[in-house]
């Protein structure tokens, strides 16, 4: 095996790729919602942002049972790993659906019924 070594020159100046950029580049500013994340590195702030939850509350035994049970099984494994359909994983849709029926009043569908992360602008049960 050959092993590069990339060095750089320290003498020669970096180049000036400014020019090179569109006007519009300008304008551009940093997102803040990137700004706020960078917050959460410094220990003595603790926030309350939606979808920043407490790392001490991630369920890490059950994740690592069920992520176990999954990849243990050949089968499981390569259909978890692979892309899928929009609506989502349709055992899991039904699982979710009976499981909403009979804990609520929700009379929910799994084939008419669409489940997507909590970030996404939709809701997490779409009925149609």
């Amino acid at each position: 095996m050959i092993e590069a070594k990339a060095e750089r020159d320290m003498s020669m100046p970096l180049s000036d790729w400014e020019p090179d950029y569109a006007s519009r580049a300008a304008r551009m500013s940093a997102s803040e919602i990137r700004e706020l994340l960078k917050l959460l590195d410094r220990p003595e702030i603790i926030s309350f942002a939606g979808g920043i939850p407490d790392p001490a509350l991630f369920p890490r035994d059950e994740v690592a049972r069920a992520y176990a049970e999954i990849m243990g099984d050949p089968a499981l494994a390569s259909a978890a790993l692979q892309y899928s359909v929009s609506e989502g994983y349709l055992p899991l849709r039904h699982w979710i659906t009976e499981l909403s029926t009979i804990s609520s009043s929700l009379r929910a569908r799994s084939r008419r019924s669409t489940f997507s992360p909590g970030s996404c602008s939709r809701p997490a049960i779409r009925r149609w």
